[in-house]
């Protein structure tokens, strides 16, 4: 509504000494509020396709649904624009169990890009941070068969306010300029390292014989993320990564420093996608009236993790 009230404001300024349309204004508003069609694409695109991993079974659908649709939108020059990208990856199953000391159904996401499980997985597990190269050394001889947990155990949060709430009016006021981004060079290099570390942590944990790796999710509540970034086919890690629940993982941890060590068991069932290595752009064309006004670009992202359907991330850019 607050977007609607903003464009009527400039329609009305823009009329400034001329008579104003109304029968234009009340057609606007009336399409707004009765025709749009924002939440039918909305729950298509998240409750019919879901989350949208590049290159994955239901990113190909999101993009020949995005082109079906723009055609049906009277769009012009529809068009799947391509680039490389890698491997797609998709989720079939996912189960973390704690066997021993007790049995415990655990909340668990594969993390993107790691292979499958040989089935059904069990072994017991270590608390073994690694968060640098030089920590390797401190867990050589110490890994072999064993479901390494890389991770250091957070404290945990207890926080004062809800993690998600509605903005309101006045937070919205808030909100109304942009702040334009910046890219250090020292932020790219941290990204570098990080994900050129997530390669060098797989070969270390393979080759001292481990048996797959757990990781913390970063956010308390049960919630799970499953980011990965290793998705060419040069890069495929070795070993099956988790991200577990934060609390599910504290729990492990607290449970390893005692003299009952637990045994988890793991079924992760992911599938590769090697059929087409290119992503794509989806493009299309509202033409203009006069060639010399320049163009004007509006994008959004369609693909999305896994862990939910991808509404916020970024199927509201999409739609909007």
């Amino acid at each position: 509504m607050r977007y609607l009230l903003a464009i009527l404001a400039f329609a009305l300024a823009s009329t400034s000494g001329a008579q104003v349309d109304h029968a234009t204004i009340n057609r606007i508003v009336d399409e707004a509020l009765n025709h749009s069609e924002i939440p039918a694409t909305a729950a298509y695109l998240t409750d019919r396709i879901g989350g949208r991993m590049t290159n994955s079974p239901q990113m190909r659908a999101a993009e020949q649904w995005t082109q079906e649709q723009f055609r049906a939108f009277g769009l012009t020059n529809v068009r799947a624009e391509g680039f490389e990208f890698g491997r797609g990856w998709s989720i079939e199953r996912i189960e973390a169990r704690m066997v021993t000391p007790r049995v415990l159904a655990m909340s668990a996401i594969p993390v993107a890009w790691t292979p499958p499980t040989p089935g059904t997985l069990r072994a017991s597990i270590i608390v073994a941070p690694m968060q640098r190269e030089r920590d390797f050394d401190k867990w050589r001889g110490q890994l072999r068969g064993k479901i390494v947990l890389v991770t250091d155990p957070s404290d945990g949060s207890e926080p004062d306010q809800a993690p998600f709430r509605r903005h309101s009016d006045e937070d919205l006021g808030k909100l109304d300029s942009y702040a334009q981004p910046t890219r250090s060079e020292s932020a790219i290099e941290r990204a570098l390292r990080r994900a050129t570390f997530a390669a060098k942590l797989d070969a270390f944990l393979a080759g001292e014989g481990a048996v797959a790796w757990l990781r913390q999710s970063f956010r308390d509540a049960g919630l799970l993320h499953g980011e990965g970034y290793l998705h060419r086919m040069e890069q495929t890690p070795r070993l099956p990564g988790i991200e577990l629940a934060a609390e599910d993982y504290r729990r492990l941890a607290r449970l390893a420093k005692t003299d009952a060590v637990p045994t988890v068991e793991l079924t992760s069932d992911v599938r590769y996608h090697d059929e087409d290595l290119n992503a794509y752009n989806i493009i299309a064309e509202i033409p203009g009236r006069d060639a010399r006004a320049g163009y004007v670009m509006a994008g959004a992202h369609l693909d999305s993790w896994v862990a939910a359907d991808g509404a916020q991330d970024n199927a509201a850019g999409s739609e909007s």
